[in-house]
């Protein structure tokens, strides 16, 4: 079965979307962290490496404040500008995500449009003068935008949830699984049905976001510590999301924050191994693993085995 062929970075490449977090930590390190150098020669290995564009708004409202000096700031810019990739060096977010893997519905989008912007992002990045007084007013706006998506999604659960008890009274008795339910179910088989592909499915690019927020809309309705999207301890909830997005690709995601490693170890997805610390993904590649990230297989019925040759 073939799969689509991933447009811009070749499926040949392995990609690589890099977090807020590592990056911001080189310009407040004494010293360039010894796996910038390794992600420099990982990129001449066949790895292209990006910065998210949630991390290219936060890293560019640090700057702006002066929580990242101008110094910090040279320094950062310097050691990234070693790996990024010359063709997507900051990548943007969903519906340029959906038409690199062909399952975009806008006509209009175009390749050469995706690789201008990134280009002018980094440009911005490396110098944030370039910032327009009309583009500075909008970093906050698109972090909290963020934000209200992932907020957004709670309430959307609330209605299918809702819908699912209408069905068929008395449902509302079950108890609410952190990890497995019919409505789970029923979501991953609508994220499947709506794509364009047989293989991978939209479910299986999307299965660890679904299962993370599944798991955590579960816990809103928990009586003692229930989670809370709203809350100001939650803030960049919302901005971390869109990094789930990127392993559709497929892609790695290079965090160091312990939400993408310990705080998912419960759930059971492929993907979550897909999260690297930045020093492990170089680790890694030094001891030769090469890893990737790589679709399972697709489950052939067994009518379609019998009917086979």
């Amino acid at each position: 079965m073939n799969q689509p062929k991933r447009k811009i970075i070749p499926d040949e490449q392995c990609m690589v979307v890099l977090d807020t977090s590592p990056v911001r930590n080189i310009a407040h390190a004494s010293a360039t962290p010894p796996w910038v150098a390794t992600f420099a020669e990982m990129a001449r290995d066949g790895y292209s490496f990006s910065l998210a564009d949630g991390a290219l708004t936060e890293l560019l409202s640090q700057c702006l404040r002066g929580s990242i000096t101008k110094p910090e700031h040279a320094r950062m810019v310097r050691a990234i500008e070693s790996f990024l990739s010359p063709d997507l060096p900051i990548l943007p977010g969903k519906q340029d995500l959906m038409g690199m893997i062909g399952q975009s519905n806008d006509p209009a989008w175009s390749e050469a449009e995706l690789v201008a912007f990134s280009l002018h992002a980094l440009n911005v990045l490396k110098d944030p003068s370039l910032l327009s007084e009309d583009e500075r007013a909008k970093i906050g706006p698109a972090l909290q935008h963020d934000r209200d998506e992932w907020i957004g999604w709670f309430a959307k659960f609330d209605r299918g949830y809702a819908r699912w008890i209408a069905v068929m009274p008395g449902r509302e008795n079950e108890p609410l699984d952190q990890y497995k339910h019919d409505l789970l179910d029923e979501e991953l088989a609508d994220l499947a049905a709506r794509g364009r592909n047989a293989h991978p499915t939209m479910a299986m690019r999307l299965d660890l976001q679904m299962r993370y927020i599944w798991r955590q809309w579960v816990r809103t309705r928990q009586q003692k510590h229930g989670y809370d999207p709203t809350s100001e301890k939650r803030v960049n909830d919302g901005i971390d999301l869109d990094l789930y997005f990127y392993l559709m690709l497929p892609a790695f995601v290079v965090a160091d924050d312990r939400g993408f490693h310990e705080r998912l170890s419960d759930i059971k997805s492929d993907q979550r191994h897909w999260f690297w610390r930045p020093q492990e993904l170089a680790d890694a590649w030094a001891r030769g693993k090469r890893p990737r990230p790589v679709w399972a297989a697709p489950v052939i019925a067994p009518q379609e085995t019998q009917n086979a040759g």
